[in-house]
């Protein structure tokens, strides 16, 4: 077993190998080097590497090797609170990998491993090319891909991994390698919404879509109403076709000077819908809330890509948080709409927001091509969150998150998405059986010694 005197004199040669930098617990920088962007998650590796090439990561695979240590790529680290504890670990973080490059012709983007969606969408928007991005400009686009990725074109164009084209990695045995469609090693497979168990990746090519015309709307409403405009949206998503997508969440606005002044400190129920088409039609179809006479609309208009990415308005910055109540739902009749009004609407709660996405569409539906996740089982997806500056906020936050699992029980249906889950969980639970079983043995195949560390791990098949 290492010494920590050991961790650092390897260090230094493995920082002398690389064109990024390698850290460890008693070097300067590397405090700053291991933070995610969930402030509230306290990562303490062996070892954190940035990395800046392909020879980087190989470098830090055969340092892993050598080391006896595990190895966990991030990106973001959006979610990182899943990924459990890291004492024998390297975190790679590929955060200064960032190159995107456009084939407009051809509809397809390759994106290196630290890319987010902005770095994306800014580079296809000229073109009214848009990926299938995330509901936050600052995701990274590959950890999003592995994890499935629930996107504002899913319901039409499917899962973020079922827009995929290739994928490069490096392997266990440190190889850097492409693979395809037409690869037959189940590796291609997997990577599609298996989670990053199986290699790093250090790029992905993945699928653009024309889509010229992109109406949104968000809708304010007071909290009070929160029973009316659920029962409204429950009721609407069933008269919706695949180009339209819309969420729900009762929200509590910060009361700081950023916010716009109508809605700074306020406690509200926001519907929010994107449409795929014409303005005509969007506000068309948006029609029957905006009939109800929402406090507020805005953001109301066609996006491109770019402004497409900041819709949602996730926190343009890192921040310490908490999410939870993570459920997927086959229905949502009255007693479970007056669960989730509980839920999200007492003022004394520490939540900031409790949210509901509609799935349905293509990614209800398995894509043309076969892939680990295959699609999300349910027709609603719910998710809650609050701010943790500190231990005790935090304490609040997940205490108030297991009074709203236990309010909305009754309508799980005991599936669960990947990227939403932020606590480490079996992973059984995202997967079929059979699926679950063929995710181990790629794992077996490719991994056989288990040095890939993720959210959510797949364990190889004995």
């Amino acid at each position: 077993m290492l010494t920590t005197d050991q961790i650092h004199l390897d260090v230094r040669k493995l920082d002398a190998e690389l064109a990024g930098s390698a850290y460890g617990p008693s070097d300067e920088g590397y405090d700053a080097a291991r933070v995610a962007w969930n402030l509230a998650v306290d990562q303490r590796p062996a070892v954190v590497v940035s990395v800046r090439t392909v020879a980087d990561v190989q470098a830090v695979v055969r340092y892993a090797a050598a080391s006896g240590l595990r190895i966990a790529p991030q990106g973001t680290g959006h979610n990182a609170a899943a990924l459990g504890s890291l004492d024998r670990t390297i975190l790679l973080k590929t955060h200064e990998m960032r190159e995107v490059t456009v084939d407009a012709e051809a509809k397809v983007a390759r994106v290196e491993a630290g890319a987010v969606w902005l770095d994306v969408t800014t580079k296809t928007a000229p073109h009214q090319l848009v990926p299938t991005l995330g509901s936050a400009h600052d995701v990274g686009v590959v950890g999003f891909t592995l994890g499935g990725g629930f996107c504002w074109l899913g319901r039409k164009h499917g899962l973020s991994s079922d827009n995929v084209v290739a994928i490069e990695l490096v392997t266990a045995d440190g190889e850097h390698v492409r693979v395809t469609e037409a690869d037959d090693t189940g590796l291609f497979w997997a990577l599609r919404g298996g989670g990053g168990s199986f290699g790093v990746v250090t790029a992905m090519e993945i699928k653009l879509h024309h889509e010229p015309e992109i109406y949104t709307t968000s809708m304010m409403f007071g909290i009070e109403r929160a029973t009316e405009v659920l029962d409204l949206w429950s009721r609407f998503v069933d008269t919706i076709g695949d180009e339209t997508t819309t969420y729900v969440r009762m929200l509590k606005v910060p009361p700081i000077p950023e916010m716009p002044e109508p809605l700074r400190g306020g406690h509200f129920i926001n519907v929010e819908i994107v449409h795929l088409g014409s303005e005509m039609d969007g506000l068309r179809t948006s029609h029957p809330f905006r009939d109800l006479g929402p406090h507020v609309e805005m953001l109301d208009g066609m996006q491109d890509a770019v402004s497409l990415s900041y819709f949602h308005m996730d926190p343009p910055e890192p921040v310490p948080a908490v999410g939870g109540a993570h459920m997927m739902l086959d229905e949502l009749d009255a007693e479970a709409i007056q669960a989730l009004v509980a839920a999200g609407s007492d003022p004394r709660s520490p939540l900031l927001m409790v949210e509901v996405r509609h799935i349905g569409g293509a990614l209800a539906r398995d894509g043309a091509v076969p892939s680990a996740l295959g699609k999300l089982q349910g027709k609603f997806v719910t998710f809650a969150g609050g701010m943790a500056m500190d231990a005790d906020m935090a304490v609040a936050v997940e205490s108030q998150l297991e009074k709203v699992e236990a309010m909305l029980a009754p309508w799980d249906n005991g599936s669960r998405y990947l990227n939403f889950t932020e606590h480490p969980t079996n992973p059984r639970i995202f997967y079929a059986s059979e699926r679950y079983a063929r995710l181990r043995d790629v794992k077996a195949a490719v991994d056989p010694t288990d040095v890939f560390q993720s959210n959510h791990p797949i364990a190889p098949s004995p």
